[in-house]
């Protein structure tokens, strides 16, 4: 079903029949002439409502526009945070291995020491039995 535009309706003919039980055709006129403007002027205010509900929305997509470049550009920031403590986490476990490292150097030098001491004493004492 094709819907009928105001220029439709006032455009359409209708047959004329004499001599048998019709319509006036004045009155038929008249009333596809109020026919018409009614859809024009539905016509008229659908446009009209949708030029205020498309403003409405022209704002609400500014907003979100906005928002969106907000929450883009923070989670930019975030990305780069992230990168900054990975890095620093990085170094910290190379930090801590190094440190681990020392620490197992210095225990070996420890030992080291302990029997040097040990070496040293016995050396002492073979010395003193001679």
């Amino acid at each position: 079903m094709t819907l009928l535009t105001p220029k439709d309706i006032r455009e359409h003919t209708f047959q004329i029949v004499r001599f048998k039980g019709g319509y006036d055709v004045d009155e038929v006129d008249e009333f596809l002439d109020q026919v018409t403007e009614t859809i024009e002027a539905l016509g008229q205010q659908a446009v009209q409502g949708l030029g205020a509900s498309t403003q409405s929305l022209g704002r609400d997509v500014a907003g979100l526009n906005t928002k969106i470049a907000e929450l883009t550009s923070k989670v930019e920031s975030l990305t780069k945070e992230n990168e900054a403590l990975r890095n620093a986490s990085k170094k910290q476990g190379e930090s801590n291995e190094a440190a681990s490292q020392l620490e197992a150097t210095a225990t070996k030098l420890r030992e080291a020491e302990e029997s040097n001491r040990a070496l040293t004493a016995q050396n002492q004492q073979l010395k003193e039995q001679l």
